[in-house]
């Protein structure tokens, strides 16, 4: 997850306000702020958790072409099943080379082919603990 989203878990029912039509088993929310589109909210402040085509899914206000969007409500960013996003904060600076990729000596085209699953490059998906394939 981006270093700028705000994300809450829902308790006792959602966060306030959201607009009309959030799907009622949402578990997670994130609130709007100003300048944010529906593909980024996606794509850099969840980095391919979820799918853009999820994302209308669970906030149909948003009309699934994001013209919905307003700054300072709540939108759904998970339902039970969603990946969670990494929420520690990692250190850094990160080793140049210190990633999968370089220890096993595989380009980032490969892992990405050979694991879909992990979200594309921002690795959304890419849990601790699980293996990930190395070699075709």
């Amino acid at each position: 997850m981006s270093v700028g989203a705000t994300t809450t878990t829902a308790t006792n029912g959602a966060p306030g306000p959201t607009q009309p039509g959030l799907v009622s088993t949402c578990t997670s929310f994130y609130k709007v702020v100003g300048g944010d589109g529906c593909w980024d909210i996606v794509t850099n402040k969840y980095e391919g958790v979820f799918t853009l085509d999820q994302f209308y899914s669970w906030n149909p206000a948003l009309n699934g072409d994001c013209s919905g969007l307003q700054a300072g409500y709540y939108v759904c960013v998970g339902v039970p099943g969603t990946p969670t996003p990494c929420t520690v904060a990692h250190p850094t600076p990160t080793q140049p080379g210190s990633s999968i990729e370089k220890k096993y000596g595989i380009t980032d085209a490969d892992f990405l082919k050979w694991n879909p699953q992990v979200g594309g490059k921002a690795c959304g998906g890419l849990f601790a603990g699980y293996n990930v394939c190395v070699k075709d």
